[in-house]
């Protein structure tokens, strides 16, 4: 899912959005200012400091732990609360610093590293949601193609329950528009999952894929 840098109107309906989808990672290519300052383009929406927490609308989001990935990303747990509901839901903020607005990285091995790290946290939450993929089984039973199932706060399409193996869990990317850096990013992580390599006519095929579900 790519999207824009939220600002505080939308700070809940952000976490909304990765509560209802069962968001596994956040990766963030936008910049804050100095401090995790807001910038005109780009606001801190969630808690910088461990065991911090903050309140967006219904949504109560904790800091769990922050790690430090090199020189070149901070990555942080998030547990988010829904009012009213019991379960809580962990999503992995990867935030990737060296990404300016209107430039490019100055290597790509800080990006590669970072793509790694976001691939590695998605396939870990992704395989910790085995209870709640149960649930959804067991709610999408005797249903068709196009009905909605609503279990635990989270709403999806019947399409997506599978085995628990094949659950189609997002990673959400944004940067400041959710355009330029966010879609090199989608680009970049789909053309090296290809087992065929990497050639004009892949890259063709999936910056077609990708106007085409926008």
């Amino acid at each position: 899912i790519s999207c824009q840098c939220p600002i505080p109107a939308t700070f809940e309906h952000f976490y909304r959005m990765v509560w209802e989808q069962r968001a596994t990672v956040v990766a963030m290519l936008a910049q804050l200012g100095p401090g995790g300052q807001d910038t005109f383009k780009c606001s801190r929406y969630w808690p910088l400091v461990e065991e911090a927490q903050e309140v967006h609308g219904e949504f109560t989001v904790t800091n769990k732990a922050v790690t430090k990935i090199g020189d070149f990303a901070v990555a942080t747990t998030l547990c988010i609360a829904l009012k009213d509901e019991p379960r809580t839901h962990d999503v992995v903020h990867v935030r990737y610093l060296a990404w300016p607005d209107f430039g490019v990285p100055d290597e790509s091995g800080s990006l590669m590293a970072m793509l790694k790290h976001v691939n590695a946290a998605h396939e870990r939450e992704r395989a910790n949601h085995t209870s709640f993929l149960g649930e959804l089984q067991a709610a999408a039973a005797g249903l068709s193609s196009g009905e909605v199932i609503a279990v635990s706060g989270a709403t999806l399409p019947v399409e997506m329950v599978g085995e628990p193996s094949t659950l189609d869990v997002p990673v959400v990317v944004h940067c400041s528009a959710g355009v330029g850096r966010s879609g090199a990013f989608i680009a970049i992580a789909a053309l090296l999952a290809k087992p065929d390599g990497v050639d004009r006519a892949a890259l063709k095929a999936v910056v077609e894929q990708m106007r085409e579900a926008k």
